[in-house]
């Protein structure tokens, strides 16, 4: 949570630093996708060390596997729908100047059952490590991006 927080934060002094408002969608899509990435990141730490994961820090102690496949799962779905309601928002339509980008959504579901699959497979050190290196997720944020660029011009 705090992690999600962190990034929320972020968001809105970057905001207020290049004088933009930003929306409240645009904040649950951050904070939701920030939870997502960070259990993520704990899922890989924890299958990193194994049973000295809990020696590391004091929170890890209440994790396991399971629930952190579990809070992956739920907060990928949150993260999904978040995602799709923040496309389809007055306010997004209004600053984006399309109705469309709802069109971008196959794309960031891939991504993200894409890094959800890499988690578990546990063979990376972290969110960066699989966004920068796994070929189809590098191609799915491609696609979003190309996708977003000609629905926005």
């Amino acid at each position: 949570m705090s992690i999600s927080i962190g990034f929320v934060i972020r968001v809105y002094a970057g905001g207020f630093i290049i004088g933009i408002e930003i929306t409240k969608w645009l904040v649950a899509c951050v904070f939701t996708l920030s939870l997502f990435l960070g259990f993520g990141k704990r899922r890989l730490e924890f299958e990193a060390l194994k049973e000295s994961a809990a020696k590391t820090r004091e929170v890890m102690e209440s994790y396991t596997i399971q629930k952190l496949n579990i809070l992956l799962g739920i907060s990928a779905s949150i993260t999904i729908v978040t995602y799709m309601l923040y496309t389809m928002a007055p306010e997004t339509k209004e600053v984006q100047g399309t109705d469309k980008l709802i069109f971008t959504t196959p794309f960031v579901v891939y991504g993200i059952y894409r890094y959800l699959l890499k988690v578990q497979e546990g063979r990376h050190s972290g969110p960066v490590e699989i966004m920068l290196k796994d070929k189809g997720f590098i191609l799915a944020g491609i696609l979003w991006i190309a996708t977003f660029m000609l629905l926005t011009r």
